[in-house]
Formats: structure tokens, sequence, C-alpha cells
């Protein structure tokens, strides 16, 4: 792996992180975003808010039980989702989750728990609780900031400690750690604008995982590894972002279309170029993607053949 350069490391910290310390970054979020931000992360498990009015605590104390909970979003008391949050797999105690759950018995109040664990910890079987792991949280912060806060200059904080946040969850090892994934794509059309002018352009909405690189699959051979610079942004117009030339080479009976956009920095040509050597199951060889597929860096970086990439 490549050391990290100071924009990989967030702003949140990085030595000694408790669970406090990931809980109250996540916080600062939901009220810098507050109920539009709110509501859409509760909607993510069914949850809908019943008033505009939303309040968020840390660390409450009730003296009526044992357990402090690592925070409260409160709907004007109508409504309230108590949190509790941990770093390490396999770490809820029984002895805590039942004191929550004596916090959470009226019928607007709900018990969340966030936690690493790749599937549902089996400790929380009542459905009533609401569970996200830390990968989760990434993914829909990532998905709100990209459809709902691109180009909205009035949410430049809001989107700027998302993406300071999921940088923290990655550093933790809470996620899995974008900065050695790379986007492969079809590139028949892409690879030759990408060169010449450093972007990639999709269908708008294409939802892909978080990544620091990005390599097109054309002419059955892998040759360039573009850096991510900037995006995935969705709902781009992208006659606002790229010169009048391109649309002259490549798109002179340009209609204003909504895109997908990454800005992209050429890092390193593949000499000779990774081959492909894919084959389907009746052994035939085949496109190494028609969409797109995710390798790690560390596999891409060595490889001289296609079945070399390690997917990630």
């Amino acid at each position: 792996m490549q050391p990290k350069e100071i924009t990989e490391l967030s702003i949140f910290g990085e030595y000694k992180q408790t669970e406090n310390r990931v809980t109250a970054a996540l916080f600062h979020i939901l009220k810098q975003g507050d109920k539009d931000l709110i509501a859409y992360l509760l909607s993510h498990a069914d949850k809908y808010l019943p008033d505009n009015e939303i309040h968020v605590y840390t660390q409450t104390k009730n003296n009526e039980y044992s357990s402090v909970p690592d925070g409260i979003l409160s709907c004007n008391f109508s409504f309230q989702i108590i949190i509790e949050s941990k770093i390490v797999t396999n770490s809820i105690k029984e002895t805590q989750l039942n004191s929550h759950i004596q916090q959470a018995t009226t019928a607007n109040a709900f018990l969340m728990y966030l936690t690493p664990d790749p599937i549902r910890p089996a400790i929380l079987n009542n459905k009533d609780i609401i569970w996200f792991n830390w990968q989760a949280i990434s993914d829909i912060l990532r998905k709100y900031a990209s459809d709902y806060l691109s180009g909205d200059k009035t949410n430049d904080i809001c989107s700027y400690l998302i993406n300071q946040f999921t940088i923290l969850l990655e550093n933790l090892h809470l996620t899995e750690d974008a900065t050695n994934r790379v986007i492969v794509v079809g590139g028949a059309f892409g690879e030759e604008v990408a060169c010449k002018y450093l972007f990639y352009a999709c269908q708008n909405r294409r939802n892909f995982k978080p990544a620091k690189y990005l390599a097109f699959a054309h002419q059955n051979r892998i040759k360039y590894l573009f850096e991510i610079i900037d995006g995935p942004h969705n709902n781009i117009d992208i006659a606002d972002v790229v010169s009048h030339e391109y649309f002259d080479e490549f798109e002179p009976e340009y209609k204003k279309i909504k895109r997908e956009y990454f800005k992209l920095r050429m890092v390193h040509e593949f000499t000779p170029a990774i081959q492909n050597n894919t084959t389907d199951r009746n052994g035939r060889r085949c496109a190494f993607t028609q969409g797109q597929r995710y390798v790690s860096y560390d596999s891409i970086i060595k490889a001289q053949y296609t079945s070399e990439l390690v997917a990630y």
C-alpha cells in the first residue's frame, strides 16, 4: 500500500480513537444535516419522523436506568431514537442491551445499534431494534451527499464532514478501505475521453462503491490507471465542468442529460498492458466486465493478466 496523503487523513483524528469519538463525529454530521439527513438515514430502517423539529443529544443520563446510551435523536419528544455504537465486532453486552431496551418502551421510542459486524449480531434478534454497520452508515452518507448535496454551496460544510467521517471510518478499519479499491469499467468510449480530458461521465445514479482509482477494460486489456480526485457526483450537466473542445470532438450534438461525473488524474500506464484472459463457464474468452467490477490496487499494480486481479 502507498503511504496516505494528507487528503486521506480525517480531520476527526487518527490516533487513540474511541467509540465516543466516532459517535460524536457522526452526531456532528447529523446535526449539520438536520432533519433532512436524519430522516433520510432513518428511512433506510423503515422509520419515519412524525415531526420536523429534531434534537440531537449525546450521552444523556436518565437516573432511572443503569446504562447511558451514546446519544438520542429526539423529535419534540414524541419520537426518540436511542443510539448505542460499538467499534469492535461481537462486543454487545446483554446487561447494557437490556437496560437500553427498557428505555425504549414507548410506542415512539426505538433503539439503534451501530456496529462493525458484517451481519446483524444474533443478540439483536428483536426486530424492533434498528441496526446498521459502519459500512452501511458510510454508504448511506455518501449517497446522500452525492444525490442531495452535490453542487449545493449551502451544504458545503455537511458534504465536507461526511467526506472526513468516511475517511475516519476507513482508517479505523470500520469499513472497507476504499483507498485500496479500483473501479474497472468498460471503456470503449470512456478511456479515450479520460486520457484526453481527464474525466469519466456515465449514466446518472450508477451507484459505485467508494474507490480511489478507476481503470478501463478496453480492447481486451487494461492499459491506464487513473486516480479519482473528485466525485463521483450525480445530476451533473457536464457542460458546466468540461471544456468546449470535448464537445467539438466527441459530442457535437450534445443534449443536456444529467450524468454521474468523476474528475480524474492519470497515475500509471501499464507497460505491457494487463491482458484479458477472462473466460466464461464454457471456457471461451469473454469481456472482463460489461458494466463495472472492483479490484484491489495491490493486485492491479502487479498484474500481467486479468486472472491475477483480486476482487475488492
